[in-house]
């Protein structure tokens, strides 16, 4: 059984008695939290800024591995008058988009 789990672009794999470690590389983090966000703009934190656990993918760069999440807003399209959305996002994305 394999356990995986994601510390800010690390991605520990946990096996009976191994512990592995691989490191995602940044410009393809940056690359999946582009694709993530296209045709979003006004990105700000959601009005609570407390993750929560959920085993849903990040809706930001798409990992697929289980942890917090924080909600942020968002605009779809270029004007403050078209659709807001609220995205769940990781960790890992809400520290690269707000840091």
């Amino acid at each position: 059984m394999v356990i995986t789990f994601s510390v800010l672009g690390l991605v520990i794999k946990r096996q009976v008695g191994r512990l592995k470690m691989e490191r995602i590389e940044t410009a393809e983090f940056i690359a999946d939290v582009k694709k993530g966000l296209a045709g979003l703009y006004n990105l700000s934190p959601g009005t609570t800024i407390e993750p929560y656990f959920s085993w849903s993918s990040c809706e930001c760069c798409g990992s697929m591995l289980g942890g917090d999440r924080y909600d942020i807003m968002a605009i779809r399209g270029k004007k403050h008058t078209d659709p807001k959305e609220t995205l769940s996002v990781c960790v890992d994305c809400f520290v690269y988009l707000f840091t």
